[in-house]
């Protein structure tokens, strides 16, 4: 047996303007042309991008890029988290940002571009946690431990 540790996923709360979408293809088809998108889905995702409508996507990357991004709509940025409230808020606002597509990871660590999202009235396109093989889930690494014990 085993057992799979989740983040408890976001939900949308009071001001929040989610389109809740299921790949970054689809998000992609959300956004309308001449918008402005920032996206935390990282390097490994930017070839995914290719149907993207609007004017501009900045991604973030955890790590310098070593080339070129794939297409002339967009611009890597590099960032190392954790981020503040304040700061994700400063960048949306420098980078004229409109949308914001992030998947839904959960947790508290990297919620602060939701609530810099949420401050800006901006739409967030949240991609859905794919799905998993029915197995025993808990939140926490105390209750990993209390399952494996009783395991």
């Amino acid at each position: 047996p085993y057992l799979r540790v989740l983040r408890p996923a976001w939900s949308e709360e009071t001001g929040d303007r989610w389109t809740h979408v299921h790949s970054i293809a689809e998000a992609c088809r959300c956004v309308p042309a001449g918008a402005c998108v920032f996206s935390n889905t990282g390097r490994a995702t930017r070839e995914q991008y290719a149907g993207f409508n609007g004017r501009k996507l900045y991604l973030r990357l955890l790590s310098p890029a070593r080339d070129d991004p794939p297409f002339p709509f967009m611009e890597h940025i590099e960032g190392h988290p954790p981020f503040s409230v304040a700061e994700e808020r400063a960048l949306f606002e420098r980078l004229e940002v409109d949308y914001l597509i992030t998947r839904n990871v959960g947790g508290a660590a990297s919620k602060s571009k939701l609530l810099a999202a949420r401050a800006l009235g901006l739409q967030v396109l949240m991609i859905a946690r794919p799905n998993t093989p029915s197995s025993p889930s808990v939140e926490t690494s105390g209750e990993a431990l209390a399952w494996e014990t009783a395991h």
